[in-house]
């Protein structure tokens, strides 16, 4: 980007890689940030604001939902522990193909945890990752309590 003459564009590197995340290294390739994997969302937000000069604003307004789209209650879980760690697991990592693919294989696996599954994976598709991570805690603390 440099060489094509965008000197005054921000590069911001995104990667795995912590190796990477050298001040020098980030020098000699004219970056101005690097952001590790996984993305951490209030980071990466604020890397954003710093090198782009913004001003986040925000505001939270639900209309409320016809009762005909309210969503259905979510059945009750009793994931085993080794599906709740691997769920954990990948909603750790943000990982959101891979926690797709996992719900569809333990529905397949497990056919009483088909519910719950489609319950999860409505989660998973709509992002929201930790209403996720929550309700598989508050399953994990119902199992010790059990």
């Amino acid at each position: 980007m440099r060489a094509a003459g965008y000197t005054e564009v921000p590069i911001l590197i995104v990667s795995a890689n912590v190796f990477e995340n050298q001040a020098e290294r980030l020098r000699a390739a004219g970056c101005q940030a690097f952001i590790g994997k996984p993305v951490i969302e209030s980071e990466l937000m604020a890397v954003l604001e710093r090198n782009l000069g913004l001003q986040w604003l925000a505001q939270q307004v639900t209309p409320p939902l016809p009762l005909s789209a309210a969503p259905a209650a979510a059945p009750p879980m009793r994931l085993p522990g080794d599906v709740r760690a691997e769920l954990i697991r990948l909603v750790q990592l943000g990982h959101v193909r891979g926690l797709q693919q996992a719900l569809d294989r333990i529905a397949a696996t497990h056919p009483r945890l088909a519910a719950t599954c489609s319950h999860l994976r409505g989660m998973v598709s709509r992002f929201e990752l930790d209403r996720l991570r929550q309700a598989l805690a508050e399953e994990d603390a119902d199992t010790l309590d059990a």
